[in-house]
């Protein structure tokens, strides 16, 4: 008991990834709205949230409880290395734009779920399993060959081999077609999709879990980018629903940013959003009875003995104290979870840094106190304006998001009219750099670096977020305020 530090607490890592290569990983984990729950439910497969609400990490999750399953077959896929301009040299022609990357996306799904099924299929005499196996092995559609690589040669147009079955002889002997030399993936696309569901039918006790993680990391507002995304959630859909109908325990998930889903326009997204979606939400309460809060106590519990026997109260009145800071208004008083809560974007990736950063710089001492909350508070704002710059990134160019920052610091205003900061912009305009600025305050509004203040007539203050409620839009005729979060890093009180 004696031996407690702070660097013995484990809040967890800013990366999911990281955080799942953790020894104690699954105890860690807070299920927060039974979101393991929803998101292995057999008709939910589109998990969407902002960056740094979790999706990675309940991809992880779902990857790690599936290994230790013996009937459970799970596949992650990260997109960082994928290439979509590889992607673009083989759409199909559509009537309409947004469905011109399905077949590719199904093609590659396909191969994917083969590569799954040929390593566990119990009976490699059936006819239909060599012919798969033989198909893989003629295109070095190996078991280890990620999905860039099959993309990669898929687009040099030269798939070969069989896929095709004839009717069954009177001696009950299968005779194989050889449909096509050498050609495109399209001409095989029908075959590969038949005779993997034949195979799937006939192992129907284990379970498939294809997992499609980073999408984001790609992505760029423009029309391509987002019809192959509209593309892959429509391909997912079909290619689930014909899983379902057929009764094959097979699924396709899909985790991606809630921004960029909302970027898409298709007739039938809405649909998918509303029958098959779960969305990660961690509120807006910014007290100790947020879930946020909830989820660092059973990191905290489950992390030391020290505290495991104890509840929420006690561990906050143990481990933390208040925050006291002096103005002209003369000394104020927050909790500690008030403090920190404001200054975040109420993401567990923003609490987690916020923590972690306190443990790195106090590794010896015992408790958490406002003192040393308000001592890392610069640090955390540093990393709070480069996540906020990386989020602006294929919204804005480089160049617009460095000048539109370098705006706002020599600004240097926490609360101001976007008339007068249109005003301070123009007189500057040539040692700034060319900006669109109403663009680049909409998307700081979009992503919670401004928010709109606003007073009534008893001169209370009303504060808007766009992360705080869902489908707002700027407000230019009202006044704009600095995320607390970020005051630090642009030197404001």
């Amino acid at each position: 008991m004696n031996d407690f530090k702070l660097n013995k607490l484990i809040f967890g890592k800013n990366d999911g990834k990281r955080e799942a290569q953790l020894d104690d990983f699954e105890n860690l984990f807070y299920d927060f709205d039974s979101l393991y729950y929803r998101a292995i439910d057999s008709t939910n497969f589109l998990v969407l949230g902002r960056k740094g609400t979790g999706k990675t990490l309940l991809a992880e999750l779902i990857k790690k409880r599936a290994d230790g399953v013996d009937n459970w077959i799970c596949s992650l896929e990260n997109y960082k290395k994928f290439s979509l301009e590889k992607l673009k040299t083989l759409k199909s022609e559509t009537d309409m734009k947004a469905d011109e990357y399905i077949p590719i996306w199904e093609w590659l799904i396909l191969i994917e779920l083969g590569k799954l099924l040929l390593g566990v299929f119990p009976n490699k005499d059936v006819i239909e399993y060599k012919i798969l196996e033989n198909f893989y092995m003629e295109n070095n559609f190996g078991l280890t060959l990620n999905a860039n690589k099959v993309l990669e040669t898929t687009s040099e147009r030269k798939i070969k081999g069989e896929l095709g079955v004839s009717s069954l002889k009177a001696g009950g002997e299968a005779k194989i077609i050889s449909k096509i030399t050498k050609g495109d993936y399209l001409d095989y696309l029908y075959s590969l999709k038949e005779i993997i569901l034949k195979l799937f039918l006939q192992i129907p006790n284990i379970k498939f879990t294809l997992m499609y993680d980073e999408l984001d990391s790609k992505f760029k507002n423009e029309e391509e980018y987002k019809n192959s995304i509209i593309s892959l959630v429509k391909a997912s859909n079909d290619l689930n629903e014909l899983f379902l109908k057929n009764k094959v325990p097979i699924k396709v998930m899909i985790f991606l940013r809630q921004d960029i889903f909302k970027l898409l326009n298709d007739y039938d997204l809405n649909k998918i959003k509303e029958d098959c979606s779960i969305t990660i939400d961690w509120g807006t309460n910014v007290s100790d009875n947020s879930p946020l809060v909830e989820m660092i106590i059973n990191k905290i519990k489950k992390s030391h003995s020290k505290f495991e026997v104890l509840d929420k109260a006690a561990i906050l009145n143990v481990l933390f104290s208040d925050v006291k800071f002096y103005t002209t208004k003369g000394q104020q008083t927050f909790k500690a979870f008030d403090y920190m809560l404001t200054r975040t974007l109420l993401r567990p990736r923003d609490i987690v840094t916020y923590l972690n950063k306190i443990a790195e710089k106090y590794p010896e001492k015992e408790v958490i106190s406002g003192e040393y909350i308000a001592e890392v508070e610069k640090l955390y704002s540093d990393y709070l304006f480069n996540e906020i710059k990386n989020e602006l990134k294929g919204h804005l160019s480089d160049d617009e998001i460095d000048r539109i920052f370098l705006l706002l610091n020599r600004f240097s205003r926490r609360s101001f009219r976007y008339q007068d900061l249109e005003k301070y912009y123009l007189a500057r305009k040539n040692t700034i750099g060319e900006i669109n600025l109403q663009e680049c305050i909409s998307l700081l509004f979009k992503f919670g670096a401004l928010g709109n203040v606003r007073y009534d007539k008893n001169g209370r203050k009303y504060y808007k977020w766009a992360y705080r409620e869902d489908n707002i839009e700027i407000n230019l005729e009202e006044r704009l305020v600095i995320h607390l979060g970020l005051r630090k890093k642009f030197n404001l009180q």
